[in-house]
This record gives structure tokens, C-alpha cells and sequence, in this order.
């Protein structure tokens, strides 16, 4: 279960590392710098959300609900199911 920044930077970097990217190559994939990948990867609460989400799908993670209600709405809006896909990485958010 993710509580804080630093486990989720912590699920980032192995999943970086699974695919095998550096912190540059996933920079630019995700279109931030690198010193975004870095303070994300060691935790720094302070991170922009949005800019960490799109870091995390890049990398290969997924995040989703307990909740089946919230997984029902979020079908509903294309740029959320994004972050569902299948043969990654997964968390269950409660």
C-alpha cells in the first residue's frame, strides 16, 4: 500500500529499473527533467501530482482503486484508465 511520497518514488524507481530505463531515458519520455525523476525517486513530498502520475505509467506502474465504485468512474474518463494497463506493474489503492 502506498502512505507516502517516498514509497511511491520507491515503486517508480523499481519499475524503471524493470524496464530497464535510466533516470534520463524515463525524463524524457515523460517529458519532465531529470531532477524531477530524482527528487520523485527519493520522495520528495512536494512533487506535482500530475507530473508524478505520468512519471509512474511511463515507468510501467499502475495504479487503480479498492473502491469497484471509483473503477467505475474512472471508465468513464479515458485519461484515468491510463493508468490501468495490463502486463504491468500494479497497486491497489484503498
Amino acid at each position: 500500500m502506498i502512505c507516502d511520497a517516498r514509497t511511491f518514488g520507491q515503486l517508480v524507481k523499481e519499475c524503471r529499473k524493470r524496464r530497464a530505463l535510466t533516470q534520463k531515458q524515463l525524463a524524457l519520455i515523460s517529458n519532465v527533467g531529470v531532477r524531477f525523476i530524482i527528487d520523485l525517486e527519493c520522495g520528495k513530498p512536494t512533487c506535482h501530482l500530475d507530473k508524478a502520475l505520468k512519471v509512474a505509467r511511463m515507468a510501467g506502474l499502475k495504479l487503480f482503486s479498492a473502491d469497484q465504485s471509483l473503477q467505475r468512474n474512472e471508465a468513464a474518463h479515458s485519461d484515468h484508465t491510463e493508468l490501468v494497463e495490463d502486463g504491468d506493474e500494479g497497486v491497489m489503492l484503498p
